[in-house]
């Protein structure tokens, strides 16, 4: 009886699919079918019949169950197509009113060392003060990875700035900035009047050295006010590879700095000259070249590696009373900046830090071109001041 119980269940089923009536009847006798299977299934078991026949039920209520569940889907089907049909609109309105102002911002690209982010920075402020809104996308490049960005070595408005954890995160903020708010701005904004921002700022917070304490009480912050230093920047490490000697090499050379030693010699009694460098072995080699001339020959001109400094006899004398500083980037652009004259090389790095020099006696020495493609830039970063001089 159980047997035959079952294969006319099979049967009945066969034959609704059959006829295409299974969701119209399963969701009229799902109750009735639940129950069926409840009173079958706890009938006693006495032969091995019945355990096939169990067997076969269970078959059947999984066939049942993923009917039931397919008939669910189903008959939902129309209401979440409706449901989606009326709050799609709905959804896009209140997508349109959050992104629309968005728009409005501008979004400008921080990359490069720290002097070319110094001066993206100082335009975007510049813009502020001119009623513009606008973020800053940080974007530092591989290559200056082991180095410290913008925000973490100075004073300025972190909430301006946008820092992507991931190269993930910062192709998003590209993409949305880029093509969706098409407001993406990227560009050097290499001029004096763009740095003379960071002197007028009036709606971001005031702008400095986030570690100035650390810097005044340095060793050599100590022997550079003590002595009439002048600082020395030699440009080798990535001036020195084909694609970029093209278009920044062979404009500070030996003749330069000679030049420019000799000029301030001339006004600047006992000058110790500090050598600021980013490849040390290659400034070592040319400064020796720059001694083999007839003038450092008859002269004794004084040259002094920074890292050199705490060896000094004079350094030693002011270590007990200072402290040691762990080197970064903005702590060399502060020493510069303390010196009595700049011997800046054709890199925005020396350029800042003769512009953060006070002293109003200073002297700035600079090439007379810049850029081998673009000989012109240089009269927009080296201003017609007595102070700024170009050889």
């Amino acid at each position: 009886a159980f047997f035959a119980a079952g294969r006319k269940t099979v049967a009945f089923f066969k034959n609704i699919i059959a006829k295409n009536r299974l969701q119209r009847y399963l969701a009229q006798n799902t109750s009735h079918f639940c129950n069926m299977r409840r009173r079958i299934l706890a009938q006693p078991v006495g032969t091995s019949g019945n355990c096939d026949f169990a067997a076969l039920f269970n078959r059947l209520n999984h066939f049942f169950l993923s009917i039931c569940a397919k008939n669910f889907v189903w008959r939902r089907r129309n209401f979440i197509i409706s449901f989606v049909q009326k709050n799609c609109f709905q959804f896009y309105k209140k997508f349109y009113i959050i992104i629309q102002p968005m728009k409005k911002t501008q979004f400008y690209k921080l990359f490069g060392g720290l002097g070319n982010q110094l001066f993206q920075y100082a335009y975007g402020l510049g813009q502020i003060e001119n009623g513009e809104k606008l973020r800053f996308i940080l974007n530092k490049d591989a290559s200056t990875r082991n180095s410290l960005s913008i925000n973490e070595l100075f004073e300025i408005d972190n909430s301006l700035i946008i820092a992507p954890k991931s190269k993930i995160g910062l192709n998003f903020y590209k993409f949305y900035a880029k093509y969706l708010c098409k407001t993406w701005h990227a560009d050097f904004f290499q001029e004096y009047g763009f740095a003379e921002n960071l002197n007028k700022l009036q709606k971001s917070p005031k702008f400095g050295f986030k570690k100035i304490e650390l810097y005044e009480k340095s060793t050599e912050s100590a022997f550079i006010k003590a002595k009439n230093a002048v600082s020395l920047h030699i440009r080798g490490g990535d001036y020195n590879r084909i694609d970029v000697f093209r278009d920044f090499g062979n404009i500070c050379n030996l003749e330069y700095y000679r030049n420019a030693i000799k000029t301030v010699c001339a006004e600047i009694a006992d000058p110790v000259f500090i050598i600021f460098t980013n490849d040390a072995k290659f400034a070592h080699n040319f400064i020796e070249e720059i001694k083999k001339d007839e003038y450092f020959l008859q002269n004794s001109v004084n040259f002094l590696f920074l890292n050199e400094i705490c060896e000094s006899k004079k350094a030693q004398e002011l270590q007990n009373n200072s402290a040691k500083t762990k080197k970064d980037d903005a702590f060399e652009l502060y020493l510069q900046s303390i010196c009595k004259a700049n011997i800046i090389a054709n890199s925005t790095y020396s350029w800042w830090g003769a512009f953060f020099n006070q002293n109003p006696e200073k002297i700035v020495i600079s090439p007379k071109k810049w850029h081998n493609s673009r000989p012109q830039m240089i009269d927009d970063l080296v201003p017609n001041r007595c102070n700024w001089r170009k050889i």
